[in-house]
């Protein structure tokens, strides 16, 4: 394939229901993504989250304060969810390598536990998605290759202080005009910087 039609890496950032700050996860998506098709699984997408899930019919545990996180990559539809706010570019990869193959090298680098992998950690006040996508994005880094230009961004640095005012303006945006299609939706540069 030619070379602009490489895959992409992304933060997306999504609003947290009226909770302050935002939602980071990783997200690997082809160029173009079929804004028609809402059915077929078309991205991956790599995060923490600590929501209370449910699950069939079984018990749940009662959790007293947050529940604990868990990490969490599947595919999914990027236009089934109406939390994105804004997206943030921090590699581009060859698409002779298949999505697939591609989330499986990314996951293989970032799933907790193992040999390597990027820890979740619980009942620490400070630490959260956030921590996590950042922990990821070097580990990512390190990894080399076409992930070897992922921009370092340190927690209290300038690259997430950027990704945090680009955040708010987005969310400004999205609650005048409401939900939009992955393609119209804001994003930022960060590869090379």
């Amino acid at each position: 394939m030619p070379e602009k039609d490489k895959n992409r890496l992304w933060i997306y950032l999504q609003h947290r229901n009226g909770a302050p700050g935002h939602h980071w996860s990783l997200v690997l998506t082809p160029k173009n993504i079929d804004h028609g098709d809402t059915y077929t699984n078309n991205v991956f997408r790599f995060h923490v989250t600590n929501s209370i899930t449910v699950r069939g019919n079984t018990p749940g545990t009662i959790h007293y304060g947050n529940p604990p996180w868990r990490f969490e990559c599947r595919s999914s539809n990027a236009l089934r969810s109406g939390s994105i706010i804004g997206r943030v570019l921090v590699a581009k990869l060859s698409a002779t390598v298949s999505l697939a193959e591609q989330s499986n090298y990314i996951e293989g680098i970032v799933r907790p536990g193992g040999s390597g992998g990027v820890p979740v950690v619980q009942n620490h006040p400070s630490w959260n998605c956030v921590s996590w996508v950042q922990s990821a994005l070097a580990a990512l880094k390190m990894a080399g290759g076409e992930l070897g230009s992922i921009p370092d961004i340190f927690p209290g640095g300038s690259h997430e202080r950027e990704i945090c005012k680009f955040a708010d303006k987005c969310m400004d945006k999205f609650l005048g005009q409401g939900g939009q299609e992955i393609s119209s939706l804001p994003f930022l540069d960060l590869r090379g910087k």
